[in-house]
């Protein structure tokens, strides 16, 4: 059956795993035509079959839900803060590994694949916008992982986005931000965040393609008001979204 779908066993390395290196004829942008298929193995035509690596960048309570979903979900999850209470082994059991260090030299460290994932969950505008700047020079020289997103709404944005320009980060760059990152399915809890991010990220995996279209379903502000006086309720009386420095439009939320 692996000779018909093209596929052969990798020799394993020194320490027992198998290279994942990535092929120079692996092309990012084509979702994967064998995509449930175990590691180690290596397609005819050079591609490899690999773990995804997921980097989420901030500690807090959104990253615990997501780490725990993304890791669920097959990907290799790190966690990097740069408060330690924040960011241990007992705070993320499910993740692969966890690093503690100032945001600019965490980002230096990440390794960037055609299989890298990128999340930015910190604890504030600062913060998302120290590791944008980092992952930005990353990105001038050539290193850009496969997807790269933030939570936060549209107001954050453009208040960041001002800031990191007059700085010099490429609007190239900026372009490629997924924000707010995740499927919109009116998700207010950090459970439900966590959902919303990596369905995005198995549907970037998978099919080469993001969940930005489905924000257009979001409806407008005042419409969902009106809906729920119809429904009985109070403007107002919703669950709060859930935040980590995220203003009113969190991943995923309504």
């Amino acid at each position: 059956m692996m000779e018909q779908l093209g596929i052969t066993k990798l020799r394993p390395g020194p320490s027992g795993n198998a290279a994942a290196t990535n092929s120079a004829n692996y092309d990012p942008a084509k979702a994967n035509p064998f995509p449930d298929l175990p590691d180690p193995l290596k397609l005819k035509d050079g591609r490899r079959v690999t773990t995804p690596a997921l980097w989420i960048f901030g500690g807090g309570h959104v990253s615990k839900a997501l780490c725990q979903v993304a890791a669920m979900a097959g990907f290799r999850v790190t966690v990097a803060d740069d408060r330690a209470n924040y960011c241990s082994a007992e705070r993320f059991p499910e993740a692969a590994d966890t690093r503690v260090g100032e945001f600019p030299d965490l980002v230096a460290a990440m390794p960037i694949r055609a299989n890298s994932y990128c999340v930015i969950v910190t604890r504030g505008h600062k913060e998302d916008g120290v590791v944008l700047a980092a992952l930005g020079q990353r990105a001038a020289q050539g290193a850009v992982p496969r997807f790269l997103g933030m939570i936060g709404s549209k107001t954050k944005q453009a208040i960041l986005w001002k800031h990191l320009r007059a700085n010099g980060v490429d609007e190239g760059f900026l372009a490629r931000v997924r924000t707010p990152m995740g499927a919109w399915i009116g998700a207010r809890s950090h459970e439900e965040i966590a959902v919303s991010v990596v369905s995005e990220l198995i549907a970037v995996r998978r099919t080469g393609a993001d969940l930005a279209r489905t924000w257009e379903q979001k409806p407008k502000r005042r419409a969902a008001r009106g809906m729920m006086t119809v429904l009985g309720q109070q403007p107002g009386s919703e669950p709060e979204a859930a935040s980590d420095g995220a203003d009113d439009a969190v991943a995923g939320a309504g």
